[in-house]
């Protein structure tokens, strides 16, 4: 099924978020790599759309609009430094993206799985929130592996690290309630439905 090819609001909010990115890193050139990238992800909504390969539903397209660009905007006003516990929101939202792109990536293979594969209910909510945290675990030895063999410092110290393990926990948490909450009334089918996928898409996954 083609994407429609209207232009929604979510196309102006990835519009706006991306060229605040790309200002903010013209202004802090230290930081233009980091801007650019979070301001090229606010871009992949309305590029998967218009290019046909998908229509992300709204709650992902949001999630992948808020989550960069709180990043960036908080690395070009320094936020981070000036308010400790805006890494612990970042995180957070960081971690609601992963577990909501879990969710759906297991009922997709739930659909198209042929029957093999079958998370339903309380099931799929639970197996989302455990994959989720393990992303964050092995985030956080990615980076203490990155301050070993670099020069790179993204572990402060111990209460850091566990401090990014709780804002991890607390998103995957509320990201697989939510996956519970929105499969009440839904079939898997149904929600993969709702990604409008391209022909070409649609024709790899016959192949597989």
């Amino acid at each position: 099924m083609t994407p429609g090819r209207r232009f929604t609001a979510i196309d102006v909010a990835s519009v706006v978020m991306a060229v605040s990115m790309f200002y903010l890193g013209t202004v802090h050139d230290g930081l233009i790599l980091n801007t650019v990238v979070c301001g090229v992800i606010c871009l992949v909504p309305p590029v998967l759309r218009y290019s046909g390969v998908a229509e992300l539903p709204t709650p992902i397209a949001v999630m992948v609009l808020v989550a960069p660009w709180l990043h960036g905007f908080g690395l070009a006003l320094g936020l981070y430094i000036s308010h400790p516990d805006y890494d612990s929101i970042t995180h957070s939202v960081s971690s609601m993206v992963i577990t909501v792109l879990v969710f759906y990536a297991l009922t997709a293979f739930q659909h198209y799985g042929s029957g093999n594969v079958n998370f339903a209910g309380r099931g799929l909510a639970l197996m989302t929130g455990l994959i989720s945290i393990s992303f964050g675990v092995y985030w956080e030895v990615i980076e203490y592996l990155s301050d070993v063999f670099t020069t790179s410092v993204t572990q402060y110290s111990p209460f850091d690290t566990l401090s990014d393990l709780v804002c991890d926990s607390i998103g995957a948490s509320i990201g697989s309630a939510w996956a519970g909450f929105y499969m009440r009334n839904r079939s898997a089918a149904e929600v993969m439905d709702s990604f409008h996928f391209g022909d070409a898409i649609m024709d790899l996954v016959r192949k597989g």
